[in-house]
């Protein structure tokens, strides 16, 4: 790595002070800072700052971004470490800081491979957005996948433009993002007269750039207030369901207690009272709301919550823990459990997608010291993607905690019938920290690609409804006692994103792959 930053600072220091100043830039357009309209032109300064370097040159430029960038966007990861993982923070920083290194590998191939754009303009304002989709798509999947703060997700309140997420995913959005900044720098560089960034680009290329970046975010937008227009009418037209989301608030130092355990039912018991009416059908309790195995252990506690379900005449969905007896060791979940109106457990959800290091310990086998890193660490076991649970004509989809990040996992609940998406997590590891806002703005992305409401139950918060164009209709504050009742669309037709995937990634490395080697090479 230090013959990358050993190449980077090779020139004016204004290329260091433009490449970093991207990176603060980017974390601002993130939750909590919410200023999403300035990802529309973050990238400028690392794009002039690599121009005309070499290749790794570009890439250290580009990785100091992302360094910047990643540590400023995932900063609470040592918080976690520390608080809840037992880890001392001369230990938790170098984790955080290997983690927003890997992170920025991404961004420094990004600089790299873009650096000598303005030699044919045309093709790599194409080739940029496109890139950036490989990127992103290969983040999502590799080394278990962490689409944690994919480019797109800064535009979660910009509700016409995310509305192309129904046929391209997130990675739509973030491809047009990058669309803007290239014909930007491209404008940039045909009416640059200096020296310092290379030569002047002919400001007739700079124009054209601008103006076909400007009709195809124009046309991405015609389609987002079409696709609102649509959206809204069929959620009028479409049957409904009132719900009710449960925040509890329970200390995570006293979760685990077995003297809070009664505590704790009483607490979701008593909202849940307070929240529902005669018209309510469905209340949602958080991931893990019972600090017990539901169902299995605890039998006073058990029937608690399923008298809950009764007295009120509704369906309950509650996450906790399960288990199954086999011949050898048991097998442990992390699950959901839906509760019918008459008191009974209908179904099962057990996550599918777990947290590497806080739900099971990757290659455990091969190192069985890993387990002194960390503490509270559960060994659960993946459950089966794409079940969703049937209630009385209501196909709940649900995803537990940090599955609402993978888009293929609610697509996977929309093709096994949801006409509901429900996420439930416990968000009290990240504190008052900016996680819980950056993950709920994620539910927003799902919400869109598949057009189905979901219904976020978090313990701390943030909680709440986001409806089928992405609207958020209700979101709590954290570490509060709350609940919030709304009445839900339940739309059943399908979209191109739910019926054909990450196609438009696919197309993106089609494309990546033919402007890289066809045609004349560049020096």
């Amino acid at each position: 790595m230090a013959v990358f930053f050993k190449e980077s600072i090779k020139g004016p220091l204004i290329r260091l002070m433009a490449a970093m100043c991207s990176g603060v830039l980017l974390t601002l357009a993130y939750p909590q800072a919410d200023l999403w309209w300035i990802a529309w032109f973050a990238f400028l300064p690392l794009l002039f700052a690599v121009r005309n370097k070499s290749w790794s040159a570009a890439f250290g430029l580009g990785f100091l971004t992302g360094l910047i960038h990643n540590i400023g966007l995932v900063y609470w990861v040592d918080g976690v470490m520390r608080q809840y993982g037992g880890i001392p923070w001369y230990a938790s920083f170098p984790l955080l800081f290997l983690l927003a290194v890997y992170l920025s590998v991404y961004m420094g191939l990004f600089a790299a491979f873009t650096r000598k754009g303005p030699v044919r303009p045309l093709r790599s304002l194409f080739f940029a957005p496109a890139l950036w989709v490989c990127l992103e798509y290969a983040r999502t999947y590799l080394i278990t996948g962490f689409p944690w703060g994919l480019l797109g997700h800064t535009q979660y309140q910009n509700l016409e433009i995310i509305q192309i997420a129904d046929l391209t995913g997130a990675y739509g959005v973030s491809a047009l993002i990058i669309l803007v900044n290239y014909g930007l720098y491209l404008l940039g560089a045909s009416l640059y007269s200096g020296t310092l960034f290379g030569p002047t680009l002919s400001r007739t290329r700079g124009m054209l750039a601008i103006l076909l970046t400007g009709m195809i975010v124009g046309g991405a937008y015609y389609y987002g207030v079409l696709r609102l227009d649509q959206v809204k009418q069929s959620c009028k037209n479409a049957e409904a369901i009132e719900v009710a989301v449960i925040q509890g608030n329970i200390d995570q130092n006293i979760k685990w207690n077995p003297a809070y355990q009664e505590h704790t039912v009483d607490t979701y018991v008593r909202l849940t009272k307070s929240a529902v009416s005669p018209k309510t059908e469905l209340a949602i309790w958080p991931e893990s709301a019972m600090p017990f195995y539901f169902s299995a252990t605890e039998p006073f506690l058990t029937a608690r919550v399923l008298n809950e379900a009764r007295e009120d005449n509704l369906y309950l969905l509650t996450g906790s823990m399960s288990f199954e007896r086999t011949e050898k060791d048991p097998i442990f979940y992390n699950s959901a459990f839906l509760i019918g109106q008459n008191g009974k457990v209908l179904g099962k959800y057990d996550k599918a997608h777990l947290v590497p290091w806080g739900e099971y310990v990757p290659l455990k086998k091969y190192m069985p010291f890993i387990n002194n890193l960390v503490e509270q660490v559960s060994d659960f076991s993946p459950g089966r993607k794409g079940e969703a649970l049937p209630a009385n004509g209501v196909n709940l989809g649900v995803l537990i905690c940090y599955e609402i990040i993978f888009p293929s996992l609610a697509r996977h609940q929309v093709l096994d019938g949801a006409n509901l998406l429900v996420t439930i997590t416990n968000d009290a590891w990240f504190g008052r920290s900016s996680a819980p806002y950056q993950h709920f703005s994620t539910a927003v992305f799902r919400a869109v690609e598949n057009r189905r409401a979901v219904a976020r139950a978090a313990n701390t918060g943030v909680s709440g409804f986001i409806d089928p164009t992405g609207k958020i209709l209700a979101a709590t504050n954290l570490f509060v006692e709350d609940t919030r009742t709304t009445s839900l669309p339940l739309l059943k037709t399908g979209t191109l994103y739910t019926e054909l995937g990450d196609l438009f990634a696919f197309i993106c490395m089609g494309l990546v792959i033919i402007l890289m080697f066809a045609g004349p090479k560049t020096k």
